[in-house]
């Protein structure tokens, strides 16, 4: 390639690239008043809260101005380049601005390009803040007034198993006077009645099935019992319950869990201290091959192992004096 190719070529990248800056440019100055206006629209606005607008409002506008002079920086020395080659080329007599300026043409293009693309970076910096100012601002239904259209569900709307789960003894009671066969109905899941009761820690509504005659040892799809999910709730009382009522207390869900690696899980002291009395397995293990005190050890359970401690002490000494 000839020298006036050359400098033809390069005076044309420069040029498209000045074009490009002048683009930025638009840009950021519309970003800075786009900012300003939204800035005027969070003071107005409650749902900004006032930590965010103190951080990322003079943030965005900052970079945004930044972005304003990087890229007129980057037009301006596109501009001067191509100024500057031609007063060269046209073999002007007085040139010493030009050569001043041209001394490393090379480097005049680096450094426009590194000005453009520092500007282009700083300018979506500043637009994901924007960004994130504009999420903020954006009201919530209750904020614009709308009501709900909606009606909220009503008691005789809901089923058995529902109500049960919400500890509306009355309701579950009244259901049952009017269908004996939903003592024991099973919901999409296989839970129970009594199933939901024990997992939410309803105990009135517990009794109450227990009396009426609900079954306590149903297993659901995935071999949960009543047991199971009270234990995993933390539910002691209603544990103490169920055992009464002669539940499998080393019965095994899905993952071969039983209600005591369940409280153990849960670091439920009282459920362990209940299940342990009651006469759970130590020794079985899950799938995971974690048996109630590897399980309370891994998971950092202090409590809960020192519970398991204290019963196999308790258990050492029964058999040492017998």
């Amino acid at each position: 390639m000839t020298p006036a190719a050359y400098a033809q070529g390069c005076s044309a990248a420069l040029a498209l690239l000045g074009l490009l800056s002048a683009v930025m440019s638009l840009l950021s100055a519309a970003l800075v008043f786009q900012l300003r206006a939204e800035q005027a629209a969070m003071k107005a606005s409650a749902a900004v809260p006032a930590e965010a607008s103190l951080v990322l409002a003079p943030v965005s506008a900052v970079l945004a101005a930044l972005s304003l002079v990087l890229s007129l920086s980057s037009a301006a020395a596109c501009l001067l380049h191509s100024y500057f080659a031609a007063d060269v080329c046209g073999g002007d007599g007085d040139t010493r601005g030009a050569d001043w300026f041209l001394l490393d043409s090379r480097a005049v293009r680096h450094v426009a390009v590194g000005l453009f693309c520092v500007g282009v970076s700083v300018y979506l910096a500043g637009k994901m803040d924007d960004g994130l100012l504009k999420n903020s601002t954006t009201l919530t239904n209750k904020q614009r007034g709308n009501e709900v259209t909606v009606p909220p569900a009503t008691l005789d709307s809901l089923s058995v198993h529902q109500l049960a789960a919400q500890g509306e003894l009355s309701q579950v009671a009244a259901h049952l006077s009017k269908n004996a066969s939903l003592l024991n109905s099973r919901d999409e899941r296989g839970f129970t009645p009594l199933m939901w009761a024990a997992a939410f820690g309803e105990i009135a509504v517990v009794e109450m099935l227990l009396e009426s005659g609900a079954d306590p040892t149903i297993l659901a799809r995935e071999r949960e019992s009543a047991l199971t999910l009270a234990s995993s709730g933390g539910y002691a009382d209603i544990v103490a319950i169920l055992l009464k009522h002669g539940v499998d207390i080393n019965s095994y869900d899905w993952n071969g869990g039983t209600p005591l690696l369940n409280a153990v899980r849960g670091n439920h002291v009282r459920c362990v201290d209940t299940l342990l009395v009651g006469g759970a397995d130590l020794t079985f293990e899950a799938d995971s091959g974690y048996s109630p005190m590897d399980l309370a050890v891994a998971l950092g359970h202090k409590k809960v192992q020192k519970a398991i401690e204290d019963h196999v002490l308790k258990l050492l000494k029964y058999k040492t004096k017998s």
